[in-house]
């Protein structure tokens, strides 16, 4: 009973966000997490109460309450620590080099590897840096255009200088449909575009192919790109 218990309580609860939606989360101390579609979540039964730690895929903003523990994001090999603040995680496996980008809205950010705690920055409001496996420690912070990285929160889009390759793949994930296409060079191509909510997929795609010389045509699952 006892093991079974322990079990039960180290148990991870998880929480999925569908492709197509975001979704708001109230954690057990109080705070707040509103996640972008396909992210995902988890934390044991004892979150609040003998730890603040959680593992995190996909992107998020964090609004975390103030506590005499410390909260600790896992995210792709990165940890980000924090006591009480407010900031954005991005964190996906499938974009370049699996990098975990962190924001700062308000309050102070402890940014390091999960496996060297040493070789951290320290970001406060208006920062941001960026790490990936591989590299000794996150990059130097630099000041962000928070309008843009908290773009998807107001269900806008914003993109600067990212490959095909990863707006794409953000589509995916807002309009829940598949978008195909023919070779990496398409997928490695740059692009910095903006849009208000509410926009149309086929907006969006249409305006990649006039600017990049690409074509477009649905499929039975969503859209399939090719080269002129």
């Amino acid at each position: 009973l006892i093991a079974f218990g322990m079990g039960y309580l180290l148990f991870p609860i998880k929480k999925d966000v569908p492709f197509g939606t975001t979704a708001s989360v109230l954690l057990p101390d109080g705070s707040e997490v509103q996640m972008n579609s396909g992210s995902t979540l988890a934390y044991n039964r004892l979150f609040g109460i003998t730890n603040r730690n959680l593992t995190f895929e996909g992107e998020a903003f964090f609004d975390v309450v103030s506590g005499d523990k410390p909260f600790k994001i896992k995210s792709n090999g990165a940890i980000t620590e924090v006591l009480g603040t407010s900031f954005n995680v991005r964190s996906w496996s499938d974009d370049p080099g699996s990098a975990t980008t962190v924001t700062v809205l308000s309050g102070k950010v402890r940014f390091y590897p999960s496996t060297n705690d040493g070789a951290g920055v320290m970001l406060t409001a208006g920062l941001s840096s960026q790490w990936r496996p591989g590299i000794g420690s996150p990059s130097e912070p630099v000041t962000a255009t928070l309008e843009n990285v908290l773009a998807w929160r107001s269900r806008n889009l914003a993109f600067m200088n990212q490959p095909l390759s990863v707006i794409f793949r953000e589509l995916e994930r807002k309009f829940d449909l598949r978008i195909e296409y023919e070779s990496g060079l398409i997928g490695s191509t740059l692009l910095t575009t903006y849009y208000s909510s509410p926009v149309e997929l086929e907006t969006v795609l249409n305006d990649i192919a006039t600017v990049k010389g690409l074509s477009y045509y649905k499929t039975i699952n969503g859209y399939r790109i090719i080269q002129n």
